[in-house]
């Protein structure tokens, strides 16, 4: 039996609720209403709700591989490079037009995935890889703790958003 602290417990309940919360905030939502956004004429670029949940794969895809990484071989170099930026990215993957609900599963996945590996191994959320960002030229160690932190809080920005954008568009 694991023995979380308070901590680890507190952000394991925030992943699972921001599974819960997306659902939540996607029911009922037409193919349609998955493309709006906020107001894209005030703010260009501005994402869509499409386009908000396959950029939540993208961060499970990458973070998740990393949490793994710091468990099995702490003190591992992982190099962020080939990253051309959000909008580049988002354009080439074609997030603006895909079906959402494979994305939305594999959301669930990680999420899951994670909470059940991150409470097996409560005990190495100290570990760390040096994740090195070639674009910024910058070298830092992230622990498990930190990255569950920056998923848990990047959720709740983009879960933010959606309720923004389904209020701004009267849905």
């Amino acid at each position: 039996m694991s023995e979380l602290s308070s901590v680890q417990q507190v952000l394991l309940t925030a992943l699972e609720g921001s599974i819960e919360r997306l659902e939540i905030d996607l029911a009922g939502l037409t193919y349609d209403e998955l493309d709006l956004s906020a107001d894209r004429a005030a703010s260009p670029g501005t994402w869509t709700i499409r386009e908000i949940i396959h950029h939540l794969v993208d961060d499970g895809d990458l973070w998740c591989m990393r949490i793994k990484q710091a468990i099995a071989t702490p003190g591992t170099t992982v190099r962020l490079d080939g990253f051309p930026g959000n909008e580049a990215w988002s354009a080439s993957l074609d997030f603006e037009d895909r079906d959402v609900g494979p994305a939305l599963k594999l959301v669930s996945a990680h999420c899951s995935y994670l909470i059940e590996l991150l409470t097996r191994f409560y005990n190495a959320w100290d570990r760390s890889v040096v994740v090195v960002d070639v674009a910024s030229r910058s070298e830092k160690p992230k622990s498990v703790l930190q990255i569950v932190q920056m998923l848990v809080e990047h959720m709740d920005e983009h879960m933010d958003q959606i309720e923004a954008i389904k209020e701004f568009n009267r849905i």
